[in-house]
């Protein structure tokens, strides 16, 4: 009884082998290993492979560059006397000051008139619908009081906020 497994074992393990060769042979496994030695190598040439990194990017920016635009922004702030922004240089008082200092300078100083100061910013957007929306991260435009768009050639219009998003 054992040597009639051993034997259908074997016999089993037998057609499999033929079979397996049969199939790779038939697939034409065995002539894809072949290595190729160095002198049979195509050669790559480094100056071919960056002009053509360099011709897409050059086609990208031509296709895609007319749709972003630069955006300038101003906001115009009014400030109290000099004291107010004295006590206050990064939004709250500084450490150790009373009423007696604040009162100090007042009376040597006296009141100053209130003064603007106008705040400009610089960013970029794109064009993404023939209407002329355009998108653009949400600090470029934030508080801004006057916006201009300038197209790639040149010619500039006056920007409207339509929405926002902090996130």
């Amino acid at each position: 009884m054992k040597k009639k497994i051993i034997l259908v074992v074997v016999f089993a393990g037998l057609v499999g082998l033929i079979f397996g060769l049969a199939l790779s042979v038939k697939l034409d496994l065995f002539s894809s290993v072949t290595a190729q030695s160095q002198e049979q190598a195509p050669e790559i040439t480094p100056a071919l492979n960056i002009i053509s990194i360099e011709d897409a990017i050059i086609n990208v920016a031509s296709v895609t560059g007319k749709a972003v635009v630069s955006i300038s922004t101003e906001h115009t702030e009014k400030t109290g006397n000099r004291m107010m922004r004295f006590n206050q240089p990064f939004g709250g008082g500084m450490p150790g000051q009373d009423e007696s200092f604040k009162k100090f300078f007042e009376d040597f100083f006296g009141q100053m008139p209130e003064r603007e100061y106008k705040r400009v910013g610089l960013g970029s957007g794109v064009i993404i619908n023939k209407e002329g929306y355009i998108l653009t991260n949400e600090h470029v435009i934030k508080e801004a009081d006057k916006i201009t768009v300038t197209l790639p050639d040149g010619r500039e219009f006056k920007g409207e906020i339509k929405g926002q998003d902090p996130r």
